[in-house]
């Protein structure tokens, strides 16, 4: 190895070191803005249904997306510090496995996002009663199945498949 070709692996290296660092800072600006964006509220009530469909609602998943993916990138760079260290294979291990982890819920905000937001046109369309509360009779439609999207293993199956009772008065 040359002079250059080490100045240059050190460069490369700084560089990268510096750069995880300002991800995992901007990642955990980003997940203390989370929360504070995102809208809470009785997600068994109309005013779930408007915090679904709420730009903030998108905003703030937008936000947990960005995080997820600056700690991936921090990560990167916390292993390239730790290169040529005792610690260089459990870095490489946690790298490994952080990016696993945010490949898998990166999906699951996209559902949370933008699947969500489109449950409250239904519930819009179906159940407007003056007290802000379904009427009786009414589907509990989108809010039962807003409960199902937060199971990972059934978040794909309740946003895929239409339900057939949506709007429907029950007979009685």
């Amino acid at each position: 190895m040359t002079i250059a070709s080490t100045s240059r692996e050190q460069i490369v290296s700084s560089s990268r070191v510096r750069l995880g660092a300002v991800s995992l800072a901007l990642s955990g600006i980003l997940f203390v803005l989370y929360p504070l964006l995102r809208p809470f509220s009785d997600e068994a009530s109309l005013q779930g249904a408007q915090a679904f469909a709420s730009t903030a609602w998108i905003l703030a998943h937008l936000l947990g997306v960005l995080g997820f993916i600056l700690i991936a990138l921090g990560l990167l760079g916390l292993s390239s510090a730790l290169q040529h260290t005792a610690a260089q294979r459990l870095a490489s291990l946690a790298l490994v496995l952080t990016w696993i982890g945010v490949g898998l819920i990166l999906p699951y905000y996209g559902a949370e996002m933008f699947g969500l937001r489109a449950l409250p046109a239904t519930v819009f369309r179906d159940s407007t009663h003056p007290s802000g509360s379904r009427p009786p009779g009414r589907s509990r439609m989108p809010l039962g199945r807003r409960e199902s999207v937060h199971s990972p293993e059934s978040a794909v199956a309740a946003l895929a498949s239409p339900d057939p009772q949506v709007g429907q008065a029950k007979g009685g």
